[in-house]
Formats: structure tokens, sequence, C-alpha cells
């Protein structure tokens, strides 16, 4: 009895430290937007407060408290990221979206795998080197896994600026789509290589095979799903009653994403997909109400669910015990992503224009691809794939490296975004040439990041390419 107390009320604070989180991001949030700061993120906000926080629970003492805090990858999957990707998908530009759709599904598709096999080309060499550091832990299907969730992509902050500026639309559907779709292409991409692990007798084409079955299908459920809700929604009179009509929408929607899931398939794909086809026909045939509660509901839930999964990141940096640095190892995959992006971008545009050749006005000019491969910040997919299995040392050392990654280009990428838009000539405002205001964040933000390597290496007595444990 005793110990279900003390469950329960560590239950509670941890949803009241969600909670408190929520609300100073909020907060801080219509602070910046009154005083027309750009140069901070709601997403960055959210991560800083939450390591503030996870410091802080890190040094209090009882650890029932320090586990409950944790980032739960089954929370994120099941309960916070289906409303992000619904919404995504429901309030998505359809217009702008399919005309670059070739470009999108070239970007997310071929652009994702050529990302996942430079990563693990890039890092796997460095656990070659520094065998007795690296090498013992990581072979060659550790750096590819770890490849393919790095990946993922999230560019909230750019794709927010863009937003308040009305920028290209083209260029904001482009990075948009290539997001999403990036996003699903990730996840399926890695479960084909944990699968290939699990299996030694799994060949590369069976899981390209698997790969692409799992993916149709994912896409053929959430558009059968929507189809289904627009049929039912145009031929019954349930609008007539517009709270059933609304709960019916969400039921729906959201049992594409626990369908997808519960056959093996991809539920991120399947309820995007699903958001989409919604928005195309079910919208049309709901009643003016539900249109307008439906809208605003995934728009709020998407905005509470993103700062709370952030807000998890930043409290699991110290609250989570099991963590293995390798700050070399942390250096160069930051590194390793970089080139990995340029690999996805520059070569595949290139292919792109070639192609759309007799189409100047179809092509992405250099400013779009610097913008398309400056905005790859790492979100919270690629540190929730990694939450799935901690239980080797090579599950830890990626673990910790993707949280790094995760932190440091939130906040450096989302810091500097307005002023290399702006040297870009992709906002219209006052530009920068020198660009020295984008310079001076990035250094604010490297000597953040040296600051928080030094002080882990220092509170762990570790030496630079030794393990590193909080």
């Amino acid at each position: 009895m005793e110990d279900h107390t003390a469950q329960h009320k560590a239950d509670s604070f941890s949803v009241f430290v969600l909670l408190i989180l929520l609300m100073a991001t909020i907060m801080t949030v219509w602070a910046l937007k009154k005083k027309q700061i750009r140069t901070i993120h709601e997403s960055a906000m959210s991560i800083i407060y939450g390591v503030l926080i996870g410091c802080f629970v890190r040094f209090t003492p009882g650890e029932m408290v320090q586990n409950e805090v944790v980032f739960d990858p089954e929370l994120f999957f099941y309960l916070l990221l289906p409303p992000i990707v619904f919404h995504a998908g429901y309030s998505l530009n359809r217009e702008y979206f399919f005309r670059n759709f070739g470009a999108i599904l070239m970007f997310s598709l071929c652009g994702t795998f050529l990302s996942c096999v430079t990563v693990g080309a890039i890092v796997f060499p460095l656990t070659v080197i520094f065998h007795d550091s690296l090498g013992k832990f990581l072979s060659i299907y550790d750096c590819m896994r770890f490849g393919a969730l790095i990946s993922s992509t999230n560019p909230m902050a750019v794709l927010a600026l863009m937003r308040d500026f009305q920028t290209d639309p083209d260029l904001y559907s482009l990075l948009f789509g290539e997001s999403l779709l990036n996003n699903a292409v990730s996840i399926v991409l890695y479960t084909s290589i944990v699968g290939m692990g699990a299996q030694s007798k799994l060949t590369l084409g069976t899981a390209m095979l698997n790969f692409a079955s799992t993916f149709l299908g994912s896409f053929s459920l959430g558009v059968l799903i929507a189809l289904i809700t627009a049929i039912f929604l145009k031929y019954t009179t349930i609008r007539k009653y517009d709270t059933l009509e609304s709960a019916l929408f969400f039921v729906l929607s959201y049992s594409s994403y626990l369908i997808a899931e519960g056959f093996g398939m991809s539920g991120i794909v399947s309820v995007l997909f699903c958001g989409i086809v919604q928005a195309h026909y079910s919208y049309h045939n709901l009643s003016p109400e539900t249109q307008l509660r439906t809208r605003e509901l995934f728009e709020l839930l998407n905005f509470m669910a993103e700062n709370m999964v952030l807000s998890y990141l930043g409290i699991s940096l110290f609250s989570y015990s099991g963590h293995v640095f390798k700050p070399l190892f942390v250096l160069w995959s930051l590194f390793a992503i970089l080139v990995a992006r340029a690999v996805n971008i520059f070569p595949l545009a290139y292919l792109y224009n070639f192609v759309r050749r007799k189409n100047p006005v179809a092509k992405i000019n250099i400013r779009f691809q610097m913008v398309i491969w400056f905005a790859g910040i790492r979100g919270a997919i690629p540190f929730a794939l990694a939450m799935q299995s901690h239980s080797s040392p090579a599950d830890r050392i990626i673990l910790s490296t993707t949280l790094v990654i995760v932190l440091c280009t939130v906040i450096a990428i989302g810091a500097a975004a307005h002023s290399v838009m702006d040297v870009l000539g992709i906002l219209e405002t006052a530009s920068d040439p020198s660009g020295m205001v984008t310079y001076f964040i990035l250094f604010i933000c490297s000597a953040f990041t040296a600051s928080l390597f030094h002080f882990v290496d220092s509170f762990c007595h570790a030496s630079f390419l030794g393990s590193a444990r909080i």
C-alpha cells in the first residue's frame, strides 16, 4: 500500500512538472511574440526549461521521482506523435504540396536513404580507429542503425519563421513535405535495419521489399479510413449532432495510426495520409461547427504535444541514469549529419533541375537548396527510436549521442534561422550582408555545447575518448 501511494505521488509529480514546463513555455512564447524576438524559437525554450528541471530533479533525493520523468517512447509514439502528424497532414496546403510532390518524394525517399548510408559510412571508420573506446561497442550494423534514426528531421523553427513572414509557398511546401515524409521513411528504414539485425538470414532484397510493402500498406490504410469517414459523413445525418460528429471524426482519424501499428505497419505514414485525405474530402462533409472545432482542436493538440515532447527531451539529459557519452563520437556525428544532409539535398536537387530543365519556374534554386540543407534540425523522433532499446552499451551510446545532437541542432539552428534566411534573401526584412548576427549566435551555441561537454566530462571524471555517465 505504501509503495502504491509513493508511486501515485511520483506520477502526480511528473505530470505536474510537465504542466509547469508547458505553462512556462506558453508565457515565454507570448513574451517573445510580444517583443517580436525571433532568434529564440519556442522549441528551444521548451528544451532549455526541460534541461533546467532535469538538472533539479537529478540532484533531488529519491530515485522514484527521477525514474518517473524519464522520456517514455511508448507514450510518445501512441499518445503525443499521432496528433502532431495528423495536424501536419490536415493543415497541409495541398495545392503546393502536390505541385512539388516529385521533389518531396525524391528528397524523402532517396534522400533519407542516402543520408542513412552517408552517416553510417562516416562514423564507422571512427569506430575502427578508436577500437578500444568505440569499436568494441559499435559495429557496422549499429552505425547504419544510428544513420537511419538520425536522418529524421523536423525543421520547426525554420517553418515557423516562414509562416510568420509568408515566404515563397513552394519553398515552404518543399521543406514541410520533405520533413513529413522523411520522418515516416526514417522510421520504416530504421525498423527494417533492426529487422535485418534480429534475423541474420534476412537479405537486403527482402528488407527493401519489406520497406516498400510497409510504406504502401500504411499509405493505403490511411487513405481507406479517410474515405470511409468521408462517405459516412456525406450519407448520414450525424452532422446534426456536432459533438458526436467531432468525436467520430477524431476517433476514426486516430484509429488509422493504431490499426497500422497493430498490423506491423507504419502508423505515422497511415495517419499522415489519413489527415491529407480527411482535409480534402471529409472536411467538406462536416458541419461548420465541426469544421472550426476540428481545426482548433488539432492545432491545440499539436502545440501541446510538441512542447511536451521537447520538454521531455530536455529533462532526459539529466534524469536518465544510463547515458554513455563519447564526446568525440558526438562531434564526429554532428559533422556526419551535416555532410549527409548535403549529400541528400544538393545532388538530388541538381538531378531534379536537370530533369525539369525545360521548365525554369519549377527548378529549385541554390538559395532554396541552402535553406533546405540548413533546416536539418533533428527532433524527437530520433530520440524516441533510440529510447526503444537501451540495454546494451551500443544502444546507450547511440541514445546519448542522439540526445545531444537533437539539443544542439534545435538550439543552434533555431537561433540562427532568422539571420541565415535573412542573408539568403528568403525573408523580406532588412538584410544583414555581413552575417555577423548569425556567426555570433553560432558562436554562443558552440560555447554552450562545449561547456556542456566539459561539465559532463568533469562531473563523471572521464577522459575525452572515455565514457561519461550521468
